[in-house]
């Protein structure tokens, strides 16, 4: 019964922390999310001549490179919904992939534990 609850309270604490964040400067990487009935993010990256850098286009978010404060702008007038500081997300993706890259503790050998 708390469970769902807990995961209510937590999933809107989360979307508040990224809405509220600082907006990102020229020269770092911004994390745009679309709406899901107009255009896919990639597609709003693509009509703002935002260059993208990363390989993966999911549907509702795509990670640009902000290269002139007027691209933000330019982002929103081309349907973007939210545009936060994506270095962040980036860090955590990377951590969350390098870890799952190393081996569990218990498959090692015993004098790798050592």
């Amino acid at each position: 019964m708390h469970r769902p609850i807990f995961m209510i309270i937590a999933a809107i604490f989360m979307a508040l922390s990224l809405v509220m964040q600082e907006k990102p400067a020229v020269g770092e990487v911004a994390l745009v999310l679309s709406k899901s009935n107009l255009r896919a993010a990639h597609e709003i990256a693509e009509l703002t001549n935002a260059p993208e850098v990363s390989s993966v286009k999911p549907p509702l978010s795509a990670f640009v490179k902000l290269e002139s404060s007027e691209v933000i702008e330019r982002l929103f007038d081309n349907g973007a919904l939210v545009v936060v500081n994506g270095e962040k997300v980036l860090e955590l993706s990377a951590y969350k992939e390098r870890r799952s890259l190393l081996p569990h503790p218990k498959a090692m050998p015993k004098k790798a534990l050592c």
